[in-house]
């Protein structure tokens, strides 16, 4: 078995998901990505937060920084091998040179050139037959029923509504399509894959100016098996195509005549977050073997349904003293942060045996956070604060549950 080496660097928008990943293998990882939250730095050896822009809610590395401070700090000599998470979509070529004389464990940046491309990687799906929504890269004459997306965002803070937008360069146009939203993580050797899970998607909904934005997921959502069966030929077709490698996602809407694919997340997604729960082997360990061509583990299609949700600033927020946060709640930023309105400020999770009481925990411990950060967050404003107080500064991403 191909054990994950010591001193890999994680590279990501958010590291936190992968390098708990990695600490249930006790393995020493370092991690640079945009946040340096609480709990990253808990789980890395060394964590070092890298510089990122904000451009209409969508976070995006400062490229510069990034590479100065990998080779100042996490040089190829001493963190020989290089896993990434999101965040270099738009910039495959950054990629390529953070990946120069290490190991990279992930699709080759070609991958991320071609599915980013939308001309390139909706013609592929039509070449294999996969149904998808209506794209071209005009803005339509009549915007009406039409999403704006930003080409290579990632998160779902880019997406608008077309008639909303103004035409620009780096923006493409889908029709908007009616059905249950849906994701589904796998994993890959360049020859075969196995599937995780299937997860129940939601967006921020209300919160902020980012109704599109990443709202969070339910795992283990049950699908029969004819949606199975439909999902694995088209991400077999893909496979076949692109010779993917480690954990990817591809969102779908489920439609009455069966999955629409939406995009491919050639890298891991949040959601593995929800599958290493309780588990003895994380899944970046399965990562590293498929990505070196390993055999395929058998994917369990039982346990629990693990849930997390984004709570998101409402309103210009400050934490301006050290909190006590729940053991349910992870990507904790540090003491003194300032967000603004609709950024991330936590994430809370849940575990329950059905969607709609997965919901439910999610909904009531995003309304417990933000009655206590309205409260000051020390150990009281948990159990006290009234609900009221929640409405005042932040509003938890579970908006349309």
């Amino acid at each position: 078995m191909s054990r994950i080496a010591d001193h890999s660097l994680i590279a990501a928008l958010s590291g936190r998901v992968l390098a708990q990943s990695a600490a249930i293998e006790r393995t020493r990882v370092g991690v640079l990505d945009c946040f340096a939250d609480q709990d990253t730095r808990r789980y890395a050896a060394t964590c070092v937060r890298v510089a990122g822009t904000v451009d209409g809610g969508v976070m995006r590395f400062d490229t510069t920084a990034l590479l100065a401070t990998a080779a100042d700090l996490f040089p190829a000599s001493q963190w020989p091998c290089l896993v990434y998470g999101a965040g270099f979509e738009p910039c495959p070529d950054t990629l390529e040179q953070l990946a120069e004389q290490r190991e990279l464990l992930g699709n080759e940046p070609d991958v991320l050139r071609r599915i980013t491309d939308p001309v390139r990687f909706f013609a592929l799906l039509d070449e294999l037959a996969i149904p998808h929504p209506s794209v071209r890269t005009d803005r339509p004459a009549d915007p009406d029923g039409w999403l704006a997306k930003r080409v290579g965002a990632s998160g779902g803070a880019h997406v608008a509504a077309a008639g909303a937008v103004r035409e620009q360069s780096g923006c493409y146009y889908q029709r908007q399509v009616a059905g249950e939203l849906v994701s589904v993580l796998f994993v890959a050797n360049g020859r075969d894959i196995a599937v995780v899970g299937f997860n129940s998607l939601f967006t921020a909904g209300r919160v902020g100016s980012n109704h599109n934005a990443y709202g969070g997921a339910i795992s283990r959502m049950p699908v029969g098996r004819q949606l199975r069966a439909a999902v694995m030929d088209m991400l077999q077709g893909l496979q076949e195509r692109l010779h993917l490698r480690g954990l990817n996602g591809v969102d779908l809407i489920v439609t009455d005549t069966g999955p629409v694919v939406l995009e491919l997340n050639a890298r891991p997604t949040a959601t593995v977050d929800l599958y290493d729960r309780g588990s003895k082997t994380g899944l970046l360990q399965q990562h590293i073997e498929a990505c070196r061509g390993g055999t395929l583990r058998r994917q369990s299609t039982t346990g629990p349904m693990w849930a997390h949700a984004v709570v998101r600033a409402n309103h210009a927020v400050r934490i301006s003293q050290p909190v006590q946060w729940p053991s349910w709640c992870s990507d904790i930023p540090a003491d003194l942060t300032e967000f603004q309105s609709g950024e991330p400020i936590c994430t809370v999770l849940a575990v329950s045996d059905g969607l709609g009481r997965s919901r439910q925990r999610l909904s009531e411990r995003s309304g417990r956070v933000l009655r206590a950060l309205a409260c000051g967050g020390g150990a009281r404003a948990w159990r006290r604060a009234p609900a009221h107080l929640a409405r005042g500064g932040v509003a938890p991403a579970v908006g349309a549950l």
